[in-house]
């Protein structure tokens, strides 16, 4: 999945409490090390560091998901600002996106485990 790189609103999250690019650059050097051909030695260490990845990139996937939702519905909101109706629509699009940030918020705690 392509990471949000270049987008302005994604970019908010990226800057974020959430430390996008930090933990980009965590994943990608875990990935560096999973590919070793002694990463399974050390079991213990191999179980906690697969853990750190897939935390990690549940993480990443949940703040490219809120930042395109995020830029989606903020277009939707700027077309449709004259119809009342639509845009009570898209309040329960966005009481969704509330959830995943709450969800994202859940996930950075326990990644802080790390």
């Amino acid at each position: 999945m392509k990471r949000i790189k270049n987008s302005k609103k994604g970019s908010i999250l990226q800057r974020s409490i959430f430390d996008y690019d930090k933990k980009q650059a965590r994943l990608d050097e875990i990935k560096g090390d999973m590919e070793s051909p002694n990463f399974w030695e050390d079991k213990s260490y191999a179980t906690k560091i697969s853990r750190e990845s897939s935390s990690l990139n549940r993480v990443l996937d949940l703040l490219e998901e809120i930042g395109k939702e995020l830029i989606d519905n903020s277009e939707l909101i700027e077309i449709s600002k004259e119809d009342m109706i639509y845009l009570e629509k898209l309040s329960s699009s966005l009481e969704v996106i509330e959830k995943k940030i709450l969800e994202l918020e859940e996930e950075s705690l326990y990644f802080s485990e790390y």
